[in-house]
């Protein structure tokens, strides 16, 4: 006997080596600007060292996005025979559900192709780089576009989803 799927959940792992690189590049650079005016008598100290602060808050904003952050999408099963769409922001210990939405809500979804990219409203990607996919979503009038980085299977299931009955 054949149980019905209750929920599918996709937590993509960050695989992209993109954040780390720059991360340690920001790193190497600010430590190169706050250095550089010690050793050698430069002019304009501040100027350094400000440049030194901003590689810094740079490589505090690439931790803070792609490093610390991860989503976990998941498909729930509803007592009416429905599907809601979850998008689960992880930080650290503390998971806070970004979106929830009935998959009668969607309206397209497509690979995001390389040249013409389409600004997204939201980006839920997991990492820098990789697979990602553009899901259009519609809530009343206010149509969004997200960019998010599914597996193989839910991206399937959602295109399932979107096909009209025969």
């Amino acid at each position: 006997m054949n149980m019905p799927m209750r929920e599918y959940v996709c937590a993509p792992k960050n695989r992209s080596r993109r954040a780390y690189l720059y991360l340690l590049g920001c790193v190497l650079l600010a430590t190169a600007l706050w250095t550089v005016p010690v050793m050698w008598d430069v002019p304009y100290v501040a100027i350094w060292q400000f440049g030194s602060l901003f590689c810094l808050t740079v490589a505090l904003l690439i931790t803070a996005r792609w490093l610390a952050r991860r989503y976990v999408y998941r498909l729930v099963a509803l007592d009416d025979g429905g599907f809601d769409f979850e998008v689960i922001e992880v930080r650290g210990k503390r998971p806070i559900c970004v979106c929830r939405m009935g998959v009668e809500a969607f309206r397209a979804i497509a690979r995001e192709e390389k040249r013409g990219r389409e600004r997204p409203t939201y980006d839920w990607r997991v990492g820098m780089e990789g697979q990602a996919y553009l899901l259009t979503l519609a809530d009343g009038e206010e149509t969004v576009t997200v960019r998010f980085s599914p597996d193989k299977t839910l991206a399937a299931m959602i295109e399932y989803s979107l096909r009209s009955p025969l």
